[in-house]
């Protein structure tokens, strides 16, 4: 009974797989890195929108008795 010699190094076939991974894992992390200020800008934005629109609505149906 003799033992496969792994003696030129050869990977495992799923090593390709997780060296794959972790590429495009590394690649999305830097692309979400580029994109995470524009993101949290235009979050900000259709916050503060929705609470102006929300307001002058209040205000609007306050002053005409709605209320």
């Amino acid at each position: 009974m003799s033992k496969r010699q792994n003696l030129p190094y050869r990977p495992a076939p799923w090593h390709g797989v997780i060296v794959g991974y972790a590429q495009r894992r590394r690649m999305l992390r830097a692309r979400w890195r580029q994109w995470r200020g524009t993101v949290l800008l235009l979050l900000s934005a259709a916050l503060l929108m929705g609470t102006a629109v929300g307001l002058a609505y209040l205000m609007t149906a306050f002053m005409w008795g709605d209320l």
